[in-house]
């Protein structure tokens, strides 16, 4: 993958985790305790599941894109 590519990617994920994010807030009002905890739970596994799987591998290979805020692999 070129760096180019790369680069719209982690943009992409970027956006789509924080999507998810705010998403959770958002829910927080409309739902009831446990149906929160359990899109909490599956909003987090999607987004680690994005980092683990996508994320980390294109910043193993270009460290220097890691996003603002972001740990590194």
């Amino acid at each position: 993958m070129s760096r180019d590519v790369a680069k719209k990617v982690l943009d992409l994920l970027v956006r789509h985790c924080a999507e998810q994010e705010a998403l959770v807030g958002e829910m927080r009002a409309q739902c009831t305790e446990d149906e929160f905890k359990r899109y909490r739970h599956m909003i987090a596994h999607s987004v680690g599941s994005m980092y683990l799987d996508v994320m980390a591998p294109i910043l193993g290979k270009y460290p220097e894109l890691t996003p603002p805020g972001l740990k590194g692999p």
